[in-house]
Order: C-alpha cells, then structure tokens, then sequence
C-alpha cells in the first residue's frame, strides 16, 4: 500500500469580529507577528497595507537551520473581506510554490469564520520536500488563536 503525502493543513477558527476587521490586520503585514504562532516571524520590511493580487511585501524572519533572512511574498489572491493569500520566496528568486491563505466567511455581524490554509503540494523536488511542512497544524491553530486574542473584550 502507498503512503499518501500530506501536503495542505487547513484550520479553522470562530472570530468574534467584523469580517472587514478581520481582513484588514491580515492584510497589514505590521501585524503578522501580532498572530503569528509559528515563532518565526520577526517583523514587518515593508509596511504598506496588501491591496492587489501580485503586490510583494517583506518579511523578516528566524527559523533554524536557516537563521535570519527575510522573505518576499507574493500576493495570490486578494479578495477584500474575504480573501488574501500568498506564496513566497527568497533573493529576489520567483516563489517555489508553497502559499499561505486565509478565508473569511461572515457568520453575523460581529462574528466571522476564519480557515486559514498552507498549501504545499508543488514542492516534489527531494532537494526541497525534506523541508516541508515548515510549521505544524499546532502552529496555524496557535495563529489563530492569536488572532481571536487581537478581538476579546
């Protein structure tokens, strides 16, 4: 029997805020490190706000083995309260293919559902493979739970 490979975690969480909130710290890369569950985020390079679907923002980084480095993500998709997803890379090299999204789904008018996904299913390279996932379903359950966090009151 074949093993099948896994290569998307998807997770999702309640959100006790706007839709419109919701998208707007997630498209603010300022704010990434304010959810970010992995440890790895550093910071914000660049500080404009995502508003089109192939627009690059920066971010820094540490994560062994590599250390510090900065990635350059490129947006995907770029729904507005809706939508916002993007694959990155490195060096001023095109993305690999791996991407990072999230989804947001109203449920009223003060709560919404956030999916929130990393795809990897075009990295097949063994030079590459080894390294992914980068971060565990844990990790993207902690993220939001961060960003629930950001809207309690």
């Amino acid at each position: 029997m074949t093993e099948q490979r896994v290569t998307h975690f998807r997770v999702t969480a309640t959100v006790h805020a706007r839709a419109q909130e919701v998208f707007e710290v997630l498209t603010d890369p300022t704010r990434h490190k304010d959810f970010d569950g992995s440890g790895m985020l550093r910071g914000a390079v660049t500080t404009e706000l995502l508003t089109e679907v192939g627009q690059v923002f920066e971010m820094n980084m540490d994560a062994l083995p590599r250390g510090q480095y900065i990635t350059e993500n490129h947006v995907r998709t770029l729904v507005p309260n809706r939508e916002v997803s993007w694959m990155t890379g490195m060096g001023g090299r095109d993305p690999v293919g791996y991407w990072w999204g999230y989804e947001i789904t109203p449920i009223d008018e003060h709560s919404c559902e956030v999916a929130f996904d990393y795809d990897w299913a075009v990295i097949t390279s063994a030079k590459y493979l080894h390294l992914f996932p980068r971060i565990s379903e844990a990790d993207m359950h902690e993220s939001l739970g961060h960003l629930q966090a950001l809207f309690a009151s």
